[in-house]
């Protein structure tokens, strides 16, 4: 028999799970003997092959073994108790960190998740932990931590060009690489519940080391020449992950500690924590992607380890409001990772704020200032004021230190101007028509652009570079979104409901502050809706003579990389768009995105809305309205964006009050099963239709992108459908189910079964 034979018939027997105490002794409990792991390790040693010369035999077997001992491995999780005394447990461990350090990563995932299970069992855990296992399997998983489909495509790195071998695309490879992070900071996180603070200080110090010497050997930092992925990034990356994997595990062995205010270990660390941020936040770091992963570490320790340190949170706060970078318009790729920088300073900002609103309180006014300040200097653009402002609105309405009627009191500054906006007379009078919406938007002028330019024999739109006329109108559609009142009502509105439970005097106060609004801000929503989808139906777009009708779902189709199906990587799939951005090509996309930012912020606000209960739902002539609104022309919407309104269909169903469904539901299912039926009917016979002719290059990679998204949306569909008929649901449809619910499920069943 050879070696291959004789490993396939070795897995097949310890694959299985289900041997009994006495199988186990006879069967697995030898392979742990000291003459049977030797054996092993000389195995392992001789299947180990070089990155630049791989003999694919041994490498195949390699890979099987890693497999099997895995199986060993388990083994000893389940069966620990009745194993014999002649297992020699410490030599098998040592067998497992010997395949586990394989710089093959597919020969070393198996064991690497039979560790974590080892680690978290609550006898070889606390054992391992103190031997000389350890640190060598931790330096393995800190270092597998960088995320090695971003190396450069001419690395030598060993581990690198193994992955390069085992996976053929890069979606393949992002997905790999991650699942093998992902079981490496469960290592780490497992280590440091078991060894708190030594681990942490090691791993402290090891990230400490490498940001103190990030460009040894590396070409400085040019914002002419500027990589988002480049090896200091990478490096810090890693080193932030590793140190975000030990925050969990320390935040779990911190909750398994009795709470006591002597506990001398955890006052100690957390001190030393402290110290070690202070010290990152003196290091000046000019590159963004750097300061930016810099900036959610500092943010994870204030609002974890360190949440009851409200110094030290003031400091990162003071970190985010006082660091800003300039752009810099003439160095593109530089220009986009500032940009990255500051939308994350926004997010990590309001993170602060939701996590630590009673600390924020006491420096209220002080934060209040400096926003005003900020807003008054006319140095922030509309999505930055409004981020601020919500910053301040965060504060106030999550803080438990407030009344509600002082918290509604106090927002109302923020809610007043949103409702004046939406009352305003220019804006109804605008949005009252579908031509008053384009003229609002500057769609009109799109549109009489796209003729006289004749785009329609433009064969590659990327090709060809806009004109002064162009660039002006491309700006001027960005410009004129800042008219709607849409992102300053979605952004209150959403942080006044989101994750905040019914029961919360938050959320009740949510409801004072906003109940007399719906009735100010849904009719124009619905409206813009309308408007919204009208404008995916060619037939509206009366600016353009007939012969260029077709030129609107070339305008109207979203590009978007798809995992599995689209060539190069998700970096690489965003750099071209921006690459495009001054083409015609890219004002296709302006002019998208414009419809997109409507209707996506449209779908958001009905559903904030929605979750203000009775108060949404009471209105008795609502439900015919809005399922015109968010149904009419639902079927003109690309199947890419059908997924979206199922989503808010499924989400408006599942929080109506159960005396207002027979009132409410029925006119929006029924409208909704119609269009939908009718929608994923149409794009299966067309996709029926061209399967039918040959295809090859991008058209085949296209078709696969429509097939693959049409299967998502039906899925969705008819998950939605099975999901209103479940039973078991606590959340019962009864008084329409006989009526609406059975409407088009034969279709969708049909659909989904192709």
């Amino acid at each position: 028999m050879t070696p291959q034979a004789s490993l396939e018939a070795l897995h097949a027997l310890y694959c299985r799970t289900n041997f009994n105490d006495g199988e186990f002794r006879d069967l697995v409990a030898p392979m742990y003997q000291t003459e049977t792991v030797d054996l092993c390790r000389r195995l392992a040693e001789w299947s180990t092959v070089d990155a630049q010369d791989i003999d694919d035999e041994r490498y195949q077997f390699g890979k099987k073994f890693s497999e099997m001992l895995s199986c060993l491995g388990n083994y000893i999780d389940r069966k620990y108790s009745v194993a014999n005394e002649s297992a020699d447990f410490n030599a098998f461990l040592h067998l497992l960190l010997q395949v586990v350090q394989n710089q093959s990563l597919i020969v070393s995932i198996p064991v690497l998740v039979t560790w974590h299970r080892l680690l978290s069992n609550r006898f070889i855990g606390p054992r391992s932990v103190e031997s000389d296992l350890i640190g060598p399997l931790l330096d393995v998983c800190c270092s597998r931590q960088i995320r090695y489909e971003n190396l450069p495509q001419d690395s030598e790195d060993a581990t690198y060009l193994f992955l390069m071998e085992d996976t053929d695309t890069m979606p393949e490879r992002h997905a790999f690489v991650g699942n093998y992070r992902r079981y490496s900071a469960n290592v780490i996180e497992t280590v440091v519940q078991l060894k708190v603070s030594q681990v942490f200080s090691h791993l402290l110090g090891q990230t400490e080391e490498v940001l103190r010497h990030l460009y040894d050997g590396e070409p400085p930092l040019e914002a002419r020449t500027y990589l988002k992925h480049s090896m200091p990034v990478l490096k810090v990356d890693r080193q932030c992950t590793v140190i975000e994997a030990a925050l969990k595990g320390y935040v779990k062995w911190r909750a398994g500690r009795p709470r006591s205010s002597e506990d001398a270990e955890r006052t100690e660390l957390e001190a030393k924590l402290e110290q070690w941020c202070k010290g990152l936040l003196d290091m000046t770091f000019e590159d963004p992607q750097i300061r930016k992963r810099v900036l959610q570490l500092l943010v994870g320790f204030s609002t974890t380890a360190l949440d009851k340190n409200a110094n030290f949170m003031l400091k990162v706060l003071e970190h985010i409001l006082m660091t800003w970078p300039t752009l810099h318009a003439e160095h593109r790729a530089y220009n986009e990772a500032i940009k990255d920088l500051q939308s994350e300073s926004m997010v990590e900002l309001q993170r602060l704020a939701v996590k630590m609103p009673d600390h924020l309180l006491e420096v209220y006014s002080s934060l209040e200032a400096k926003v005003n300040e900020m807003i008054s200097s006319g140095a922030l653009d509309d999505k930055r004021s409004v981020a601020y402002q919500s910053f301040l609105f965060i504060i106030l309405h999550r803080t438990s230190r407030l009344g509600v009627e002082e918290k509604v009191q106090r927002l109302r500054q923020f809610v007043e101007p949103i409702k004046a906006a939406w009352q305003s007379a220019e804006l109804g009078s605008a949005i009252a028509s579908y031509d008053g919406f384009c003229q609002l938007l500057s769609l009109d002028k799109a549109q009489r652009y796209l003729t006289s330019h004749r785009v329609h024999e433009i064969k590659d739109w990327g090709a060809c570079d806009l004109d002064a006329e162009g660039l002006a109108l491309q700006a001027e559609l960005e410009d004129r979104l800042k008219v709607l009142p849409l992102r300053m009502t979605k952004s209150f509105l959403a942080f006044s409901v989101e994750r905040v439970e019914k029961s919360w005097p938050a959320f009740e106060a949510s409801m004072a502050l906003w109940g007399d609004s719906i009735t100010i801000i849904l009719p124009h929503l619905l409206q813009l809706l309308s408007h919204a989808h009208a404008s995916h139906n060619a037939e509206n777009w009366v600016g353009l003579p007939a012969d260029m009708k077709s030129v609107v779902g070339r305008t109207l189709s979203d590009r978007f990389w798809q995992a599995g199906i689209s060539e190069g990587s998700k970096d690489d799939f965003y750099a071209r768009v921006i690459e495009k951005k001054t083409t015609v090509e890219g004002l296709g996309s302006t002019i998208r995105g414009s419809f997109r930012f409507v209707r996506d912020s449209c779908y958001a606000l009905i559903y904030c809305l929605s979750r203000l209960d009775t108060q949404f739902y009471g209105f008795d002539a609502l439900p015919e309205p809005l399922s015109r609104a968010l149904l009419a022309d639902a079927y003109y919407l690309s199947t890419h964006q059908q997924t979206n309104i199922l989503n808010l269909v499924r989400y408006l169903v599942d929080d109506c009050p159960v005396e207002r469904r027979e009132m409410f539901l029925p006119p929006l299912l029924t409208t909704c099963f119609q269009q939908m039926d009718r929608k994923i009917n149409s794009e299966w016979e067309k996709l029926s239709t061209i399967q039918t002719v040959t295809t090859d290059g991008d058209d085949l990679t296209e078709e696969m992108k429509a097939e693959s998204i049409l299967r998502q949306v039906t899925y969705t569909a008819v998950v939605m459908v099975a999901d209103f008929l479940d039973p078991m649901k606590k959340s019962e449809l009864a008084p329409f189910r006989p009526l609406v619910l059975a409407m088009s499920i034969e279709a969708y069943v049909v659909n989904a079964a192709r």
